[in-house]
């Protein structure tokens, strides 16, 4: 499998921990999900993938509140007026 980054072929497997949180104030009560994926590490650009596992999605997903819609693509101009900084 090539790295959907930089598309090289060196690519490592770890074990790691980790805790998932519910974004936001309003979660900060919420204690965390721990995960223990399998890491698939690329060694030339440091892109990282893993799944969630099905047990602890389901954690995940009870958890969190409705998601707002995410535009991952989506360009945000903005003009700064020169003559409001002097």
């Amino acid at each position: 499998m090539v790295c959907p980054s930089c598309r090289s072929v060196k690519q490592a497997e770890f074990t790691a921990e980790m805790i998932i949180h519910s974004p936001g104030l309003k979660n900060i009560d919420r204690p965390g999900t721990w995960l223990f994926p399998e890491l698939l590490v690329c060694l030339d650009c440091g892109f990282c993938r893993f799944t969630v596992p099905e047990t602890e999605l389901a954690s995940v997903a009870k958890s969190t509140t409705p998601p707002t819609p995410f535009r991952p693509y989506e360009i945000v101009t903005t003009r700064c007026r020169s003559s409001s900084f002097r």
